[in-house]
């Protein structure tokens, strides 16, 4: 209803969207018992969808001790660029980065990814009660079953990287964190060692630490890495910069706008490294469409990403 969606380019044109069945259900369910016009009830729903979505993100961010508006939002999935722009306005957030094939991120995400392995093994103690010497024996068990399975995959033992972390909490505490540490044996002497980092990573996500009070270990944790499958090709950017050429115009709705307006539909295929469009537009792909909202800029850069740059007012 809205636009964003084309009819007859869904999924590449392999499915066709029926927007007087979207119009109808929206006005019928949504509109008329709220006495909204089946286009601000529409928008409604898109706008509420993104305000979950925004509220998602600022609790894992503030979680973790940071402001989403210092980052740059990565979507993916066929939806996530059809809400990222109203996902990053609500942020604050001022760049938005949409990867090639966005709909199938995850599956080439597992491609790109290393053979890897995670594991873990149970032994709780505090501090200063732990037998260190198993602690050892358990990171050597660790280390030689990551190695074993790893070369049964073709890493060889010497592409192998280890990460050792720890899941960790001050005693009668109920949640736990996970801390990393540097690898080396492990003895008394390591007990001050693996405070600092648990009360450095506690003081990042709680700003608080508490001095006096003991620590203990509830699980020690082994990440086995092999070596980057495949790196990504990138492409020289044009001496001159193309002119990307508009696939159509749709009717589309914004916040802000007080009716519909004819906007531009481009296919991603046909941009090129350097091209930029200005919102409102759409950029449309086979599994996904990327939405640049109004006074939006998007551009694509050698690896193929559309980097959207938005505006300040907008923020």
């Amino acid at each position: 209803m809205l636009g964003y969606l084309g009819e007859a380019s869904f999924l590449g044109g392999r499915m066709r969207l029926d927007k007087d069945a979207a119009t109808q259900a929206i006005h019928s369910d949504v509109g008329r018992p709220l006495g909204m016009t089946p286009a601000q009830a529409a928008l409604g729903i898109y706008e509420v969808v993104n305000e979950n979505m925004a509220n998602a993100a600022r609790v894992q961010a503030v979680e973790r001790g940071h402001d989403p508006a210092g980052h740059a939002l990565i979507a993916f999935g066929g939806a996530g660029p059809v809400h990222a722009w109203g996902v990053a306005n609500k942020l604050g957030v001022s760049t938005i980065v949409i990867p090639p094939s966005p709909g199938v991120g995850s599956a080439f995400g597992l491609l790109l990814a290393p053979r890897a392995l995670q594991l873990a093994r149970t032994y709780i103690g505090t501090l200063d009660g732990l037998d260190w010497q198993r602690v050892q024996s358990i990171f050597d068990e660790m280390a030689d079953e990551a190695r074993a399975a790893l070369a049964r995959a073709g890493v060889s033992a010497s592409a192998v990287r280890l990460t050792r972390r720890a899941d960790m909490r001050y005693v009668g505490q109920r949640k736990e964190i996970t801390v990393s540490f540097q690898g080396g044996r492990f003895d008394g002497s390591r007990a001050k060692s693996l405070r600092s980092a648990f009360e450095r990573r506690y003081e990042e996500i709680y700003h608080r630490r508490h001095d006096a009070h003991p620590v203990e270990v509830l699980c020690w944790r082994l990440a086995a890495l092999g070596p980057e499958t495949m790196s990504l090709p990138s492409q020289a950017a044009a001496t001159r910069r193309s002119v990307p050429v508009q696939r159509e115009t749709r009717p589309m709705l914004f916040e802000g706008w007080s009716d519909f307006r004819d906007c531009p539909v481009f296919s991603r295929y046909s941009l090129k490294p350097g091209a930029r469009i200005a919102g409102a537009a759409v950029i449309e792909e086979d599994e996904s469409a990327t939405v640049v909202g109004p006074g939006g800029q998007a551009e694509v850069d050698a690896f193929g990403n559309l980097l959207i740059t938005l505006p300040r007012r907008a923020r």
